[in-house]
C-alpha cells in the first residue's frame, strides 16, 4: 500500500471505514453551524503511518472516534480509493484528497463511545441513504458502493 502513496505525497490522505453489522452501516455526524454532515468514520494518515501499514491508521482512528478496538480477525478490505478536492470544513480551502475506503464486516453491535469530533452516530440501511442529508462529499456515492460489494 505504501507504493501506492509514494506518488501521491502533494495529496492529504484518509482512510475510511464503512463498519457493517447485519445489513447496516455504521455513520457519523458532525456538527458544522446548525447543520448535521453524515461521513464515515477515519481520518488523515499521519506522516509516520505513511512508513508503516496503512491499515495502522485506520485502526488508530477507529478507536479515536468511537472507542472500538478492532480485533485480528475483523479484516478490512479495501473497496473503494477516490481522488477528490473537498473544502476544508472549518476554512473555505479547498484540499486535494485520496480516500481509502475499507469495509468491516462485524457479527455484533458494538458499543459506540463517540469522540468530541461527531456528536451523534447511525446504523442505516441501503434504503436510508438517499433520505440522509448532508453528506459530506461523496460519501454516500462510497456507501452505496460498500452496500453493492456486500450482499445483504
Amino acid at each position: 500500500m505504501s507504493e501506492l502513496l509514494k506518488n501521491e505525497e502533494r495529496f492529504l490522505v484518509a482512510t475510511k471505514c464503512c463498519i457493517l453489522v447485519q445489513g447496516k452501516i455504521l455513520i457519523l455526524g458532525e456538527k458544522v453551524q446548525d447543520t448535521i454532515h453524515w461521513e464515515l468514520p477515519g481520518g488523515k494518515i499521519s506522516k509516520q503511518d505513511k512508513e508503516k501499514e496503512i491499515i495502522s491508521s485506520l485502526e488508530r482512528e477507529v478507536l479515536e472516534e468511537l472507542w472500538l478496538n478492532l480485533s485480528p480477525q475483523d479484516t478490512p478490505k479495501i473497496f473503494h480509493i477516490q481522488k477528490s478536492y473537498e473544502k476544508a470544513f472549518h476554512s473555505d480551502d479547498i484540499l486535494p484528497f485520496i480516500f481509502i475506503c475499507y469495509l468491516i464486516e462485524l457479527d455484533y453491535f458494538p458499543e459506540i463511545s463517540l469522540s468530541d469530533e461527531h456528536t451523534i452516530h447511525r446504523w442505516i440501511t441501503p434504503s436510508e441513504i438517499d433520505n440522509i442529508s448532508p453528506w459530506r462529499t461523496q460519501f454516500d456515492t462510497i456507501v452505496k458502493k460498500a452496500f453493492e460489494i456486500k450482499p445483504i
